[in-house]
Parts: structure tokens; sequence; C-alpha cells
């Protein structure tokens, strides 16, 4: 029934900002591996090739002088041994793009929402940066930081973990 509601959420998410897509500059598709799981594992039990992946729907403002808003809900989800994560945020920030060396680009971003894990749900804060390199119009490679809010933890606490990734152009 979980998995049920999970679908049903995700693909509200995904319909409702396709509706407003068209109100934006562009449309991308982030997709990101946590960079630690992927290589090495954890002291936590997570092996390497653990999966812990997140995606996004960036909804890009028009350009400004230095750069554009970006508002996505955000999808994560990671195979723990403590149990499946699932973290469901609504994200806003901003991407400097006119910077010093040509075709990177910055962002930061604030997001909230909500964690389930283990039959339980939990509110969550995020906040993360972004670094993009941008190979062509439409595909760019990322790498991420990002601090989360681990309510789901018997003490909650914010937890860092590093990301790389790619964004994929799509409108």
């Amino acid at each position: 029934m979980k998995t049920i509601r999970n679908i049903i959420v995700i693909i509200i998410i995904v319909l409702g900002a396709m509706c407003l897509a068209h109100a934006q500059e562009k449309t991308t598709i982030s997709v990101f591996q946590d960079a630690k799981l992927l290589v090495a594992g954890d002291n936590k039990g997570n092996k390497a090739l653990t999966p812990n992946i997140i995606t996004r729907l960036n909804m890009q403002g028009n350009q400004q002088k230095w750069g554009y808003m970006t508002v996505f809900p955000e999808f994560e989800y990671a195979q723990l041994k403590g149990g499946n994560y699932i973290r469901y945020s609504a994200n806003l920030g901003y991407t400097f793009n006119k910077l010093v060396i040509k075709n990177t680009e910055a962002g930061a971003f604030a997001g909230w929402g909500w964690i389930d894990r283990e039959n339980f749900t939990y509110h969550s804060w995020s906040f993360s940066g972004v670094v993009n390199y941008k190979i062509s119009n439409a595909f760019k490679i990322c790498s991420m930081v990002q601090i989360t809010q681990r309510n789901d933890l018997e003490i909650p606490v914010f937890r860092t973990s590093g990301f790389v990734g790619l964004e994929i152009s799509i409108y």
C-alpha cells in the first residue's frame, strides 16, 4: 500500500510540474548518486555500490543579470542497511551562470519535505549547493553537497552527503 502511495505522489508531482513547465525558460531532469556510497560505502554497514539516488525536475526561471531562479520537486531513494530511505521535498534556489569559468554554474537551494522510513513519516529540511559543468545546451555534469535534517534517526541530526550526477534538458 505504501508503495502505491509513493508512486501516486511521484506521478502527481511530475504531472503538476509539467503543467507549470510552460511558464519556465527551461526544464531539466537531474539524477545524482551519493559518491561515498558508490565508491567506498560507509561505517554504518553500507557497502560500495549502495544505491542512494536523488532525482530532481528542475524548472528554471528567466535569465537575470547573474543567473536564474530554480524550483524543483526532489525524490531520494536509498537502500540502507537499516531499511529503505525515501525522501520527498519541494525546493527553491538560485543558480549563478555568469561565472569566471566558462560553461560553469553554481547554485544554492533550500527545501522542505518528508522522509518515509520504517513505516513512519518525518518532516525534514535540506540545503544543497551544486556545481555544474555544461557539456552542451542539453547536458551537464554535476556535483552536489547536501545537508539534510534526519529526523528519522534515533538522535535527530543534520547529515552532509556528496553526490555526483547528470542534468539533461527536457524542454
